[in-house]
């Protein structure tokens, strides 16, 4: 009898403690998250991307009206 007391008071004291270092490591660890900056890529910025959309639109107006006007369509008003 004496024995097996013994015993099941060693074995919860062991527990006890075992669960007392398990709860202040858990309390010890800190978790720290951050994201870091996120930056874009100039060819890939929206503003950029609005302006290169703009200027493309503008050459292919500006070669339609070239053509239009090289087609042998003058603007003379020939009286005879």
């Amino acid at each position: 009898m004496h024995f097996s007391k013994m015993s099941m008071t060693l074995s919860t004291a062991v527990l006890l403690g075992s669960a007392r270092t398990a709860m202040a490591d858990q309390a010890a660890v800190k978790v720290d998250l951050s994201t870091p900056a996120t930056h874009t890529v100039w060819y890939a910025d929206p503003v950029w991307l609005g302006i290169g959309a703009v200027a493309f639109v503008l050459i292919i107006v500006l070669a339609f009206m070239a053509k239009r006007k090289g087609e042998g369509k003058t603007t003379t008003t020939i009286i005879r």
